[in-house]
């Protein structure tokens, strides 16, 4: 039945912009099937839950409410709640702190920059002498 939800046996009134919302024609370009057709208001141009939301300024997260991008670019969904990814992950729907100090690649950085120095230290050194 979901199939069946989104097909219309209609004209294609707006040409390639045509889509269907439970049976309706509409203009995708201009319009957002969200618990129907909507107009889309400035850049609120996708349905979560039923809801109008700008994907520039917010999620959908899991639980179908948009929320705000409150660390821009960097915030992502855990559960309900929204994040930086940068500083925090998500466990089972639990917001979890990094702990840095024992960042895999940051010991590998550290570890492979000071075999570096090294080898231009060394190699200087050959030439000195």
């Amino acid at each position: 039945m979901a199939l069946l939800r989104n097909y219309c046996v209609r004209p294609r009134t707006y040409g390639p912009y045509s889509a269907c919302c439970n049976g309706v024609v509409y203009n995708r370009s201009a319009s957002v099937c969200c618990r129907g057709v909507q107009d889309i208001v400035g850049d609120y141009t996708a349905c979560c839950g039923g809801l109008l939301y700008s994907p520039t300024h917010h999620l959908c997260c899991p639980d179908n409410i948009p929320r705000y991008k409150t660390h821009g670019v960097y915030t992502r969904c855990c559960g309900s709640t929204v994040y930086d990814y940068r500083e925090r992950r998500c466990c089972n729907d639990q917001v979890r702190r990094c702990n840095k100090r024992f960042n895999v690649f940051n010991i590998l950085a550290t570890f492979f920059y000071t075999l570096n120095v090294f080898f231009v230290l060394s190699t200087f050194l050959k030439c000195l002498f």
